[in-house]
């Protein structure tokens, strides 16, 4: 079974007063000069998708200035069955989702039918951003993909609050040793999940990025939390077992300072990724271009993993990417597109496409659409 977007609605949503958008089965161009509100329709699409936007925006920003309500509505079909997926931010400017009409619980409820992966130019630099960024991009794979996973992770994001005010208020010492166990096993099962995932990620992305540099050698590692807080043991993270009995000694090992800082140092919240080429910090000693074809050979992994995982292709969204990368890197982003994934793609120039990618696109040129 195969799930397409067929049609996207806005209405009162970011700076659209109405946008009506058929979509191709193959690539979406949306051209138009910046502020036009393309990135807006890419949100859109994600949040319809994923459930969540790479903006991690305030409800009440999705809302248009001077309206009460915002409106999306994205068609879908699985093969020749229909179905509507609805987003409504209203009143108290909370997100209300629907599928075919009927309210669902959360936005986690939306993931698991169309998945998308979203590139932006911002990812183009996700060697140099922080920790964080990089765990972010595993778990949105890992939320589209897995219920549990989501599950799990909204779990230890719940306890690990209760443990940070326990430690900032400095709270009783049994009630942390219970937090601590709590949040010991919550996060055994995370760095477990996130690291089979981003090992999985990883293996593609490697000989990806060979294809794209022209044969250099990359290498990407899984760096659990007990590392960064100075655990000298050989453990693996891709273990349940290993990694539960790595943080109760790394958690000890920090206790202290914890208590000091008022803050949880160890746990899937400070795991990450190093990335080495021919051995080197791509960090500290890749150039530019380097860092940006690991990050498109990373992206176009997540769109393998996912289609491996769930049996078809997700939604690949592309928010301005071709103008930040060299003809080389273009021409590779567009050997998937044209692989016959599903694509939107914004641009505020179509000579940064190659012809034979124009004439099977459809064009939609957003600067002439009434905002």
């Amino acid at each position: 079974m195969t799930w397409a977007a067929r049609k996207l609605l806005l209405r009162c949503f970011r700076n659209w007063e109405l946008l009506d958008l058929e979509l191709a089965e193959g690539l979406t161009v949306l051209l138009g000069p910046n502020a036009t509100g393309k990135t807006n329709v890419v949100e859109a699409l994600q949040l319809m998708t994923a459930g969540r936007s790479f903006r991690n925006p305030a409800p009440e920003t999705l809302v248009k200035h001077g309206s009460d309500e915002a409106l999306v509505v994205l068609s879908v079909n699985q093969d020749d069955v229909a179905a509507e997926i609805k987003l409504r931010v209203s009143g108290g400017r909370r997100r209300v989702y629907e599928i075919n009409g009927t309210p669902v619980r959360s936005a986690s409820d939306v993931q698991g039918r169309l998945s998308s992966v979203v590139f932006t130019p911002d990812d183009l630099n996700m060697i140099k951003r922080a920790s964080d960024v990089r765990r972010a991009g595993v778990d949105e794979v890992g939320e589209q993909v897995s219920k549990a996973y989501s599950a799990t992770k909204k779990e230890y994001g719940r306890l690990l609050r209760q443990r940070n005010v326990l430690l900032k208020t400095d709270g009783d010492a049994d009630l942390i040793d219970v937090a601590t166990e709590q949040l010991v096993r919550s996060g055994a099962r995370l760095t477990a999940s996130r690291a089979r995932l981003a090992e999985r990620i990883a293996h593609l992305a490697v000989g990806l990025y060979a294809e794209i540099s022209g044969g250099e050698n990359l290498e990407i590692r899984f760096v659990p939390s007990w590392e960064r807080a100075g655990l000298d043991e050989e453990v693996d993270p891709s273990s349940e077992e290993s990694t539960s009995c790595a943080l109760v000694e790394s958690l000890a090992l920090v206790a202290t300072e914890e208590r000091a800082r008022g803050t949880s140092l160890v746990g899937p919240h400070r795991d990450d990724l190093a990335f080495t080429i021919e051995g080197r910090d791509a960090r500290d000693f890749a150039s530019q271009g380097q860092q940006r074809s690991i990050a498109l050979a990373w992206k176009l992994a997540e769109v393998e993993v996912m289609e491996e995982i769930t049996h078809q292709r997700p939604l690949l969204l592309l928010d301005d990417v071709m103008s930040e990368l060299d003809e080389g890197r273009r021409n590779r982003l567009a050997a998937t597109v044209q692989g016959g994934i599903q694509t939107v793609m914004t641009t505020t120039n179509l000579e940064y496409f190659d012809e034979s990618i124009i004439r099977k696109a459809s064009i939609v040129d957003l600067g002439n659409v009434p905002s």
